[in-house]
């Protein structure tokens, strides 16, 4: 029969706690103590009294040590001589700092109550946490306070709060390595109720997460970070609907009547990444058997998912990439996806008409002064850093923006050369090809989603991998993981390195009201990414847009949702609100301000990875990372929204390097799983502590 006590009980997490608590039988939970600085919440107040003397309020003001005194002195005479078994310490703030830094005059009150309230209440159970039987410590953290996903959070105003659970999640792990000789088990749960950015699911799923947390909690888990999104899982066997997939490849479903014992390697994942090191294994060795493996139908991910375009983001990228790697790394970088975007041109010719590929302008366009000026000098840099990149844009300004492209509420916008096209049936017709060519080398297995994998050299030196899957087991010299946002189920040591997000896309019909532009034009609208704390909505900051030249669909595409639907591995559901954001938008953009006169022809959801340094992770997978020995496994995964410029080239340049070659001369060296950078990404992540997303 445990005791358990939570702060911050009269609402939001710490209230689900008390409730779900509270249904638990007597002899699994004996006492529930809900702590908070005031008696005045109605819901915990009926749970109190309909409990029967297990539930009790206990006035606890977290910022005030006398009242953190006087609470433990009321539960150790209620306890009767018992210990307290769990401390969940849920007490919390988060302002918001419009102002930026010079703004924020809140930094010690935010820090008094989520870090010295915490260390606080803490001290003053000790006594009593002693005396229990679990000893165990709960802290409810955030991955805002975490160094590695910094600029995943930058838009958000909080920063007395990322400063705060910064230093809170330092302070869980001094209290796991002061008391884990006395058998302590310190926790830090990645969740936060405030009404805030990374509440990740309802308070009553994360109540239930939390406990879940604490029953399973023991001495080798202490000092670790814990979160319910730790694991993206496997893609979800009911996505939504593509437009691109509508009309299924006779690939789509493709496998063998049983998988196959062995093979030279397994490439995990199906989309553009995965064509490209199965094609460069195929081509470049004689003999290599290839065998790919996909959870869902051919090309379902991210690529049979995306909006349609084939451009690199070098002019707005470029600034970022010389401050962060330097001029000539950026220039690197930006060269690699020009000449992606080349090598993609290639692929589709191959491909014939049903591409529908259009060579077109790309129109910029910029909603705000501000981002308008930084692309300008982001571009200005890159040309004075790197001559031979001059004249690939031409800036426009917003008047003219409006009067030659009829797109209103421009500051400003350029144009530079892109492409557009219908990707699924690049990606299938690909396969189909290489399939031909190649019958008895190339084995494609759909539905075969992999579960674990296992390095076994003593059962079989030759094949040393072990790979579970839905559908049996399947051994394999090397491995190679193109799975993007879900890479962080087969590979936990890459969570935090590399993490999911979730775009919208639509199909929209303007019918006549707006020309066909679809064979010279395609578009970005740029803004500021923002986060609202009133309507917990995350905007991403880009909108995506490219038109059939055949049917006049636009093609529209960006993120406007609350935080906890934009970063999760789940493409079964679109957020609510993201499509209606999206058909109210599209025809502002035109000047049109009857939305309701565009059709809606389809929408749909897919999963993205993102890195936390916003580079694609490309090359040989370390043991810190793998968690096994051996020498085999590979990765190309973490585009950040921009595959058609990296992906290709990217898998190219991975399959090579599992042959032996050199590609050092092409491939980007940030692109590399490399040691400076692992540090860098994961920094703040002491090694007891497990990723915090």
């Amino acid at each position: 029969m445990a005791t358990y006590l939570i702060t911050g009980s009269s609402r939001g997490l710490g209230l689900a706690i008390v409730s779900r608590l509270a249904s638990f039988p007597q002899t699994e939970v004996s006492s529930i103590f809900a702590t908070a600085r005031q008696d005045n919440s109605t819901r915990l107040r009926e749970l109190v009294d309909s409990s029967s003397g297990r539930v009790r309020f206990v006035p606890l003001d977290v910022t005030n040590e006398t009242s953190a005194i006087e609470a433990a002195s009321i539960v150790d005479r209620q306890l009767q001589g018992h210990g307290l078994d769990v401390l969940i310490n849920n007490a919390g703030v988060m302002p918001v700092t419009k102002q930026g830094l010079e703004g924020m005059n809140d930094l010690n009150e935010t820090f008094d109550i989520n870090v010295s309230g915490t260390h606080r209440v803490t001290r003053a159970f000790m006594p009593l946490l002693r005396q229990g039987q679990r000893k165990v410590v709960v802290n409810i953290s955030t991955s805002i306070g975490s160094f590695g996903l910094s600029s995943v959070f930058k838009p958000m105003p909080v920063p007395a709060y990322k400063i705060s659970k910064a230093a809170l999640n330092m302070l869980t792990l001094q209290y796991a390595q002061t008391y884990a000789s006395e058998g302590f088990t310190f926790l830090a749960w990645v969740k936060t109720d405030l009404g805030g950015p990374r509440a990740d699911l309802a308070v009553e799923t994360g109540a239930k997460s939390v406990l879940d947390v604490v029953h399973k909690a023991n001495p080798e888990q202490n000092g670790k970070f814990l979160n319910i999104h730790a694991d993206p899982g496997l893609p979800r066997p009911n996505p939504t609907e593509s437009y691109w997939q509508r009309v299924p490849h006779e690939l789509a479903n493709a496998q063998s009547p049983s998988i196959e014992q062995t093979t030279d390697v397994a490439v995990i994942g199906s989309g553009i990444t995965g064509l490209s090191v199965s094609k460069t294994l195929l081509e470049q060795h004689p003999s290599a058997k290839v065998t790919v493996l996909e959870a869902r139908t051919l090309c379902s991910g991210a690529t049979g998912r995306n909006g349609g375009q084939l451009v690199a983001n070098a002019g707005e990228e470029y600034l970022h990439l010389a401050q962060k790697h330097g001029p000539e790394m950026a220039g690197e970088i930006i060269k690699f996806t020009f000449l992606n975007v080349q090598k993609m041109q290639e692929l589709i010719n191959e491909c014939g008409e049903e591409s529908e590929y259009q060579q077109v302008q790309k129109l910029r366009v910029f909603l705000t002064p501000d981002v308008f000026e930084t692309f300008k000098q982001s571009v200005a840099q890159m040309e004075a850093d790197h001559p031979s990149l001059r004249g690939i844009y031409t800036i426009l300004d917003g008047d003219l923006v409006l009067k030659d492209y009829g797109i209103h509420g421009a500051a400003g916008g350029c144009l530079h050369p892109a492409g557009t096209m219908w990707p699924y049936r690049i990606v299938t017709k690909t396969f189909s090809a290489l399939l031909t060519k190649h019958p008895s080398r190339l084995a494609i297995e759909t539905h075969t989603p992999v579960t674990s994998v296992i390095y076994d050299p003593q059962s079989n030196f030759s094949y040393p991998y072990t790979i579970h899957t839905s559908r049996g087991t399947i051994r394999a010299t090397k491995i190679a993981y193109c799975t993007n946002g879900y890479t962080g189920h087969l590979l936990p040591g890459t969570r935090g390195l590399i993490y999911p997000f979730k775009g919208t896309m639509t199909v929209q019909d303007p019918g006549s009201r707006v020309p066909n532009d679809g064979e010279k034009l395609s578009w970005g609208i740029h803004y500021p990414p923002n986060y609202d704390p009133q309507t917990e909505r995350y905007a991403y900051g880009l909108f995506y847009l490219a038109q059939s030249a055949k049917t006049g669909y636009f093609y529209f595409g960006g993120e406007n949702a609350r935080f906890q639907d934009c970063v999760t591995a789940d493409d079964s559901t679109v957020g609510p609100g993201s499509v209606s954001h999206l058909q109210e938008t599209l025809p502002r953009l035109f000047g049109d301000r009857d939305p309701q006169s565009w059709r809606l022809v389809s929408s749909w959801s897919g999963i993205m990875g993102f890195s936390s340094d916003s580079l694609p992770v490309v090359g040989q997978l370390p043991a810190s990372l793998t968690h096994r020995g051996g020498d085999g496994e590979w990765i190309a995964a973490a585009f950040n929204g921009y595959g058609m410029a990296n992906c290709l080239l990217s898998g190219e340049a991975l399959g090579r390097m599992m042959l032996g070659d050199d590609v050092s001369g092409w491939l980007p060296g940030a692109y590399g799983v490399h040691s400076s950078r692992l540090e860098s990404a994961m920094a703040g992540k002491e090694k007891p502590v497990k990723s915090v997303l």
